[in-house]
């Protein structure tokens, strides 16, 4: 049981590509690059909590409903608003030879990286399964957690960025 929401989501991709290519007789060759920046602006009206009834308390769904015992609750917490900036990157190499008119020869390797998005605000936060703990993107998200989130259970820890590795501070 929950109610209906709003959305808006605005998506805007911004890119440079450059491709080369060679041919001298029945031999080619075909190289590439890629560069995406994408601006993701994305705003969700608060929610209000949404109950599941199962009949784990009386045996029914609806006499649980009635007694107002939900089986789960769902509640979202925080602002409901971002802007996420991905970015990707891309190289290609192609080579291509005619041995006959009805058999070609193609060989070719392909680059692809996408690394962690940013937001503006630094409300993303990643959980690192082996250190069991919650990883936000600096210091300054530290202040953005809400007081009642359970920290003895998940501690939260900030990352700080060397090259493209995070590093945990």
């Amino acid at each position: 049981m929950s109610a209906l929401s709003f959305t808006q989501n605005v998506d805007q991709v911004k890119g440079v590509a450059d491709n080369f290519s060679f041919f001298k007789g029945s031999h080619s060759l075909k190289m590439g690059m890629i560069f995406n920046r994408s601006d993701v602006f994305f705003q969700h009206s608060s929610e209000p909590p949404s109950f599941t009834f199962t009949g784990a308390l009386s045996g029914y769904d609806f006499a649980d409903f009635l007694l107002g015992q939900p089986s789960t609750v769902t509640r979202t917490l925080g602002s409901a608003s971002g802007y996420i900036f991905p970015n990707e990157f891309g190289l290609y190499v192609e080579d291509s030879f005619k041995v006959r008119p009805n058999l070609t020869v193609q060989c070719g390797l392909r680059y692809g990286i996408q690394p962690f998005p940013y937001e503006k605000y630094n409300k993303m936060a990643v959980y690192d399964t082996p250190k069991q703990a919650l990883v936000v993107s600096g210091t300054g998200t530290l202040n953005l957690i809400i007081p009642s989130f359970p920290q003895t259970q998940v501690p939260i820890v900030a990352a700080a960025r060397a090259g493209d590795q995070p590093i945990l501070g």
